[in-house]
C-alpha cells in the first residue's frame, strides 16, 4: 500500500509543478485559467492528503507534513477568494498571494525532499543554494507582483 500512496503522491506532486507552471504562466481570468486553476487545486489536495500517509521517507511524520496543513489551508483560502471574496475589497490579491505561496512552498519542498541528494559539497552549502535562496526570490517577487497588481489603475484587486 505504501508504495501506491507514494506513486499516487508523487504523480500528484509532478501534476502540480506542472499544471501551477501553467497558471502561473496563462493570461489571468480567462476560462482556460480557470479549468488549469482547479485541476492545479485537486492535484495538490491529493498530494497534501496523500502526503499523510508517506511516512517512511523520514522514518514518521515531519515538517513536511506541518508544512502540508500550512499549505492546504493556503490553497482553500486562496480558491475561496474568487468564489466567496468577490464582494470585498482585495480579494484578487489574497487570491493571487495565496496561491503564487502554494506554489513556492511546492517547489521549496520538494527541492527539500531530494536535500540529501544534492550536488553541493556541505549540507549548509545545499540550503543556502537550493532552498533560501529560491525561497527568498520567491518572497521577493511574490511581494513584488502583489504591489503591481494593487497599485495598477482599474485592477479588480480595488474592486469594492
Amino acid at each position: 500500500m505504501t508504495m501506491t500512496i507514494t506513486v499516487i503522491h508523487t504523480s500528484a506532486a509532478v501534476m502540480s509543478v506542472l499544471v501551477g507552471a501553467v497558471v502561473l504562466l496563462a493570461r489571468k481570468g480567462t476560462v482556460f485559467h480557470r479549468a488549469c486553476g482547479r485541476t492545479y487545486v485537486v492535484a495538490i489536495l491529493v498530494m497534501i492528503v496523500s502526503s499523510f500517509f508517506v511516512t517512511e521517507i523520514r522514518d514518521g511524520w515531519s515538517v513536511f507534513h506541518a508544512v502540508s496543513i500550512l499549505t492546504a489551508a493556503l490553497v482553500l483560502f486562496g480558491w475561496l477568494q474568487p468564489l466567496v471574496g468577490r464582494s470585498r475589497a482585495g480579494w484578487l490579491r489574497r487570491h493571487t498571494l495565496s496561491m503564487q505561496l502554494t506554489y513556492l512552498i511546492l517547489i521549496v519542498t520538494g527541492t527539500a525532499q531530494f536535500f540529501d541528494h544534492l550536488p553541493l559539497p556541505n549540507d549548509a552549502l545545499n540550503a543556502i543554494v537550493f532552498l533560501q535562496l529560491p525561497l527568498l526570490v520567491g518572497i521577493a517577487a511574490i511581494v513584488r507582483h502583489g504591489r503591481q497588481v494593487a497599485g495598477t489603475p482599474g485592477s479588480l484587486s480595488s474592486s469594492p
